[in-house]
C-alpha cells in the first residue's frame, strides 16, 4: 500500500500516522474507509478497511489518497479531493495529479 505525501483525511481522524501503520501492517480498524486511486480509470474509489486485509491486495498494493471516517464522509472527502484538484489546475485529470503526491 502507497499512501500520497498530502493524504487527505476527514475532521475525525486525528493520529492519520499511526492509521497508516495499522493499514500496512493489517491491523483492525472499524470504520475506517480509504479512498484510492483506480487501478483502471481516472477517477476514485472508497474501501472499507476490511477489505484490504485480502491477499490479494498484499500482491496489487492500492495507492491512497484519502481516509474517512465513515462511508458519507468518504464521499464528501472524494467532492472535495476533486475540486481541489480541479481548482488547482483547472482539469479533471485526476490522476495525473494525485500520482505528483507519490513521487515527493
Amino acid at each position: 500500500m502507497k499512501f500520497a505525501s498530502k493524504l487527505y483525511v476527514t475532521e475525525g481522524i486525528k493520529d492519520s500516522k499511526s492509521l497508516r501503520f495499522k493499514l500496512k501492517h493489517g491491523k483492525k480498524w472499524c470504520g475506517l474507509y480509504v479512498i484510492v486511486l483506480s487501478p483502471g480509470r481516472d477517477e476514485l474509489e472508497i474501501y472499507h478497511c476490511g477489505l484490504l486485509r485480502q491477499s490479494y491486495y498484499r500482491n496489487y498494493p492500492l495507492w491512497v489518497v484519502g481516509l474517512a471516517g465513515s462511508r458519507e464522509e468518504a464521499f464528501e472527502l472524494v467532492g472535495k479531493i476533486v475540486e481541489d484538484i480541479y481548482a488547482k489546475t483547472g482539469q479533471y485529470k485526476i490522476k495525473e495529479y494525485l500520482k505528483q503526491q507519490f513521487h515527493k
